[in-house]
């Protein structure tokens, strides 16, 4: 059974170089690994760079053998990796919003697709992060898990917990600074009831 820590492509991420959130996505997602998940992560990379796109989506193909990954980025498609790209189980979604409202209710609302995983590595504004609880928190199937990483400041996350629906998830924060001495090291886990 392999461990997030083995798969890793640390040339192809930051989750384990810059920031710490290996360990913290192995406990939280390892009793999901061999289920039938609809995954989402909102940014695969950083488009100003115009980098070979996608590390962390080839990192939950490769962990949730069973699943649909959803990749949603302002990046264009050409910016993606090429080993990311026309895998059946992978569906990259590029140069779009993923916090515009008619995008969300015409990709997934209207088609009614849920999902088991919400991951935020989107702009880390706290606008986005807010934007990302307020419309998709209701794409997350109950048992569900949303995750928001790099959060650059710890006074907001009772700001995002308020956002959520009272008695409907149970919320774990993550404060990781401590290991790389990282002001962003933060992370947010919602488990939906």
């Amino acid at each position: 059974m392999s461990k997030l820590i083995d798969l890793i492509d640390n040339t192809k991420t930051d989750k384990n170089t810059c920031h710490s959130y290996i360990d913290t996505y192995e406990r939280v997602l390892q009793n999901k690994k061999y289920n039938k998940n609809n995954v989402l992560e909102i940014g695969i990379g950083e488009p100003k760079l115009n980098l070979d796109n996608g590390g962390s989506i080839k990192l939950w193909y490769d962990y949730f053998p069973n699943s649909i990954i959803y990749a949603l980025d302002i990046c264009d498609i050409s910016q993606v990796n090429n080993e990311i790209k026309n895998k059946e189980r992978i569906k990259l979604l590029t140069s779009i919003d993923a916090y515009n409202e008619d995008f969300i209710k015409t990709t997934f609302i209207d088609k009614n697709i849920k999902f088991d995983i919400l991951i935020d590595d989107g702009p880390h504004t706290k606008e986005s992060m807010e934007a990302f609880i307020i419309h998709y928190f209701e794409l997350l199937n109950p048992g569900g898990i949303m995750i928001i990483e790099d959060i650059p400041d710890i006074d907001w996350i009772q700001d995002f917990i308020n956002l959520i629906p009272l008695n409907a998830a149970r919320t774990e924060s993550i404060d990781l600074r401590y290991i790389k001495e990282r002001w962003d090291d933060i992370m947010l886990v919602i488990y939906k009831i």
